[in-house]
């Protein structure tokens, strides 16, 4: 098991990371914690080499963009369920994802994943 933590924005992210093996497959988990709470779960099986940068950056940045969804996903519903809408046009969207904090973080925080060397 490995734990890495960043700060991004005023915000602790800690990816803590375990491997595994059998005769046929191996691969990656990965939990990732915000301010020590639990925010996304994700699991890799490769069948081949994979080639990353360093040992679970694949899996990392699963666990992050799955997060940018569910925050996206979070962003449009509530929208609509305050304004009592049922569709947003693709422009409000775009709007209401942009102006958001949390996704900023977000994307910054796949950007440091995503850099050849892990700091």
């Amino acid at each position: 098991m490995e734990v890495k933590d960043i700060k991004v924005r005023g915000t602790n992210f800690r990816f803590v990371c375990e491997g595994w093996s059998n005769s046929r497959a191996c691969g990656h988990r990965v939990v990732l914690l915000e301010n020590g709470n639990e925010m996304a779960d994700v699991k890799i099986r490769y069948y081949n080499r994979t080639w990353e940068n360093y040992v679970f950056q694949t899996t990392m940045l699963k666990a992050v963009r799955e997060l940018q969804e569910w925050r996206e996903k979070r962003i449009i519903e509530d929208y609509k369920y305050s304004h009592d809408v049922s569709r947003l046009t693709k422009e409000k969207k775009e709007e209401l994802i942009k102006a958001d904090d949390y996704l900023k973080t977000y994307k910054l925080l796949e950007k440091r994943i995503s850099r050849p060397c892990f700091k």
